[in-house]
C-alpha cells in the first residue's frame, strides 16, 4: 500500500501508482486479489490526501471503504503472490476524483495521527496474531492513531528479526507519522492458586520521521481465570496506559471544530425540481453542505437555506465543476445564484 511512483493531477483527478497487499485465506487467490486491489484503491486515497496535507494544513481523514466512490478509473499493472503463498500483492495505477476529496468537510472532526507498529514477545502459540494485533490496533484508533498500510509495513519488514535499524529505515520511507516499537514480557502465577494471575510488562518505544524516540514500560495483571483471556485482558490494558501517556504527554491532540454557517443558494429557470433535488443532494453527498430547507418557491425561481462546511466562493467553484458551461454562477448580496439559462 505504499509507493509513489508516478503521480500526476490536474483540476479533476489525480493519479498515482498504489501496491495493495491481502492475506491468502482458505486458498482463495480470487478473494485475496479482490481484497488485495482494495487495499491498492484505498492506499491511492491516501496518498492523495498526503500529498495536499502540507499545503492545504488539513486533517487526514480515516480512509473507509466509503470513499471508494471516488475512484473514477484503476489499470492493473502488476500483480503476484508471495513466495509462501500467504500473501496476494498487487500493484495499479489509479484516478480519483478531486471534486469531493478536496473540501475540509470530508476530513474528520478530530485530529488523527498515522502510525504503524511491530510486537514482540507473544506467543501466538497461546494467543493468535490476528487476534494480538487486533487488540492493539482497537486501542490505537481509540486513541485517533489510524493505522496507515500495516499490512503492507509489516510484509515489507518480516525479514528484519525485529532489527529496529533496518525497520527505521523503512519507516522513514513509509507515509506513517510514527512507528511503535512494542516488546511484551508475559509472566503467570502457579495454576493451581486460585487468585492466580497473569502480568504484561509492555515496553514500548515510539519513533517519529526524525528518529526521536520515546520508551515508556507499564505493568499490568488481570486473573488467571484462563490463559488466553489473561493474555487478551493485559495486553489491552498495557495499551491503554501507554497511550493514555502517549496522548496526554508526548503527542497530543489539537481540537478541531467543523464550523457550518447558513448560505442561500438561488436557483433560476431550472426544468424541474428534480433538477434541483439532484443537485441539491449531489452537494450534500459530497459533504459540502448537511442540510437544507427550501425558504421560496415560485414556477422558475426557489430559493433555498443550506447548512453548509464551505464559503461563498468555494460554493461557487464547486458547483461549476458540479455543472455544464451553460449554467451561470456567481455571487449577488451574499447570495449564491445559480442560473440555468445562460441566455
Amino acid at each position: 500500500m505504499i509507493g509513489l511512483l508516478i503521480c500526476s493531477s490536474n483540476v479533476y483527478s489525480f493519479s498515482t501508482d498504489a501496491t495493495g497487499v491481502a492475506q491468502i485465506r482458505s486458498r482463495n487467490i480470487k478473494l485475496a486479489k479482490k481484497d488485495a486491489i482494495n487495499d491498492a484503491l484505498l492506499s491511492a486515497i491516501k496518498q492523495y490526501y498526503y500529498s495536499i496535507a502540507p499545503v492545504e494544513k488539513i486533517t487526514i481523514p480515516k480512509i473507509t471503504n466509503k470513499y471508494l466512490k471516488y475512484v473514477k478509473k484503476f489499470v492493473v499493472l502488476s500483480d503476484r503472490v508471495d513466495e509462501g503463498n500467504r500473501k496476494y500483492i498487487v500493484n495499479l495505477q489509479v484516478t480519483v476524483d478531486t471534486i469531493g476529496l478536496s473540501d475540509a468537510s470530508e476530513y474528520t472532526s478530530q485530529q488523527t495521527n498515522s502510525a504503524v507498529f511491530s510486537i514482540e514477545g507473544i506467543d501466538y502459540m497461546l494467543i493468535g496474531r490476528e487476534v494480538s494485533e487486533q487488540i492493539i490496533i482497537d486501542q490505537l484508533k481509540k486513541k485517533n492513531f489510524l493505522l496507515l498500510d500495516q499490512d503492507y509495513f509489516e510484509y515489507a519488514t518480516r525479514d528484519d528479526d525485529n532489527n529496529v535499524k533496518k525497520i527505521l529505515k523503512k519507516f522513514k520511507d513509509h507515509n506513517a507519522n510514527f512507528y511503535f516499537n512494542l516488546n511484551a514480557d508475559l509472566k503467570f502465577d502457579d495454576f493451581t492458586n486460585k487468585d492466580s494471575k497473569c502480568e504484561l510488562i509492555l515496553t514500548t518505544s515510539v519513533y517519529n520521521k526524525i528518529s526521536e524516540k520515546t520508551v515508556l514500560r507499564v505493568n499490568t495483571d488481570s486473573q488467571l481465570g484462563d490463559t488466553v483471556s489473561c493474555v487478551e485482558d493485559v495486553l489491552a490494558k498495557g495499551m491503554v496506559k501507554t497511550l493514555d501517556y502517549i496522548r496526554s504527554n508526548v503527542v497530543r491532540l489539537d481540537t478541531i471544530e467543523n464550523v457550518s454557517h447558513k448560505l442561500n443558494i438561488i436557483m433560476l429557470n431550472f426544468t424541474n425540481m428534480v433538477t434541483v433535488n439532484n443537485l441539491l443532494n449531489s452537494l450534500k453527498d459530497r459533504k459540502y453542505i448537511s442540510d437544507f430547507n427550501i425558504k421560496s418557491f415560485a414556477q422558475k425561481e426557489v430559493t433555498i437555506e443550506v447548512t453548509a462546511f464551505i464559503n461563498e466562493t468555494d460554493m461557487v467553484e464547486r458547483l461549476s465543476l458540479l455543472l455544464d458551461d451553460n449554467t451561470n454562477i456567481y455571487i449577488d448580496d451574499s447570495e449564491v445564484i445559480v442560473n440555468f439559462n445562460n441566455n
